[in-house]
């Protein structure tokens, strides 16, 4: 098992800047109006976890 304590993200697809702490009882939850980068944010992290796979190379 993976355990994240600390996220930071920069200019990664929509995202300028952004961290991401999880929270200590296990769920994190990302929120935002349509079209803010949470999907993104998600992309980001699954790059960052699981490599080169993940990456979107149409951008």
């Amino acid at each position: 098992m993976v355990t994240i304590n600390s996220l930071e993200f920069e200019n990664v697809k929509r995202i300028k800047a952004v961290k991401i702490e999880p929270s200590p009882s296990g769920l994190t939850v990302i929120g935002g109006r349509n079209n803010q980068g949470k999907t993104s944010v998600i992309d980001a992290l699954a790059w960052a976890v699981g490599g080169d796979k993940y990456m979107d190379h149409s951008q």
